[in-house]
């Protein structure tokens, strides 16, 4: 990427009975009650993201929403990109930790599977999430997740013509409208949502065909990424809270 010019939401608390959680610096949350073990969501009601935001022993990352790790549960470590989230832990024993997923994977929408020829790992798939639950010989248990997302689809499987060569679209993008007079097409998604196809277009701007020249939030709510190729094309994304559009400009 060459960038030329770059002008509370659902919290999922995982912990014990009588611990104390203070997120981001924020106020603390509300009392927690119930089961050790459950998951309590707090915040305001109907906001969604790609992930729950999970507080276990001191790590935050985010999660596949759902996803319940064991009572007592102790992170020895932790790595989290982009791309695929790691907790690693150190108790319970990996044996308890395989019989808890397997008992709550499937009871909270996602399926679970029984690696072949590996008795001692876990593979689940659900809520557009994938992952793996690995015990090691350390009696440690490892637990990978990624979010999925389909493969991009080209210009032409929307019948789009006019449109720099390199442009892809997220997988499953359905147009709720499209024109593509030679001077540029003009596409409103109706899907992904714009979230999706902002942070799709702001990952594929990243790459070596385009240079950044915009990337700003105005009102707090649309936000405009412009990025253009070496042909002289040009590329603008604008989101807002309930829409996405593209629209491209021939040189």
């Amino acid at each position: 990427m060459r960038v030329v010019g770059v002008g509370v939401s659902i919290a999922v608390l995982l912990c014990s009975v009588g611990c104390t959680v203070v997120a981001g610096g924020a106020e603390p949350p509300p009392e927690v009650t119930g089961e050790p073990g459950k998951t309590i969501s707090i915040g305001a009601p109907g906001q969604k993201k790609p992930g729950e935001r999970v507080i276990l022993d001191g790590q935050e990352f985010s999660a596949p929403p759902g996803l319940e790790f064991p009572d007592g549960s102790k992170v020895s470590k932790a790595s989290f990109d982009v791309d695929e989230q790691t907790v690693t832990l150190s108790a319970p024993k990996s044996s308890e930790v395989l019989k808890h997923f397997d008992k709550r994977l499937p009871r909270t929408g996602f399926a679970v599977a029984e690696s072949a020829g590996t008795p001692n790992e876990r593979t689940f798939d659900g809520k557009g999430w994938s992952g793996s639950i690995t015990a090691t010989s350390a009696d440690e248990t490892v637990v990978k997740f990624w979010q999925y997302r389909p493969d991009p689809i080209s210009a032409s499987a929307l019948k789009l013509v006019n449109v720099p060569f390199f442009l892809k679209f997220p997988g499953g993008t359905k147009a709720a409208s499209l024109s593509d007079p030679k001077t540029g097409a003009n596409l409103r998604f109706a899907s992904p949502s714009p979230p999706e196809v902002l942070r799709y277009y702001r990952d594929a701007a990243d790459g070596p065909f385009w240079d950044i020249v915009k990337d700003t939030t105005t009102g707090g709510t649309t936000t405009t990424l412009v990025f253009t190729d070496d042909d002289g094309w040009t590329v603008t994304i604008t989101t807002t809270a309930t829409t996405a559009t593209l629209a491209t400009r021939a040189p």
